[in-house]
């Protein structure tokens, strides 16, 4: 995770998430995401990159999420420069 902030927000503010793909798998396995916050005023308030993996928590083994995640994961905007990336579940674990 990475976290920058630029100007501070205060409780009664609205933020506006804009969300974007930097990079994925094609099984959704693996994936990387900004979300850039504004207030409505346009004012950059901050931005967050995560990179991660969906596990399954009974045997700690990466697992392609469900369909309508992958579905959900797969209507947001692709970065400029949209990285493919390996998924991390090989064909013998399904």
């Amino acid at each position: 995770m990475e976290a920058r902030y630029h100007h501070e927000a205060t409780y009664n503010e609205v933020i506006k998430d804009f969300p974007v793909i930097l990079a994925a798998s094609p099984d959704w396995s693996r994936w990387k995401i900004r979300h850039s916050y504004t207030k409505n005023d346009g004012e950059k308030v901050g931005r967050v990159v995560l990179e991660g993996t969906w596990l399954n928590w009974k045997t700690r083994q990466a697992v392609a999420p469900s369909a309508d995640v992958a579905e959900a994961l797969s209507r947001l905007p692709r970065a400029t420069g949209f990285e493919d990336l390996k998924p991390l579940i090989g064909a013998e674990n399904g």
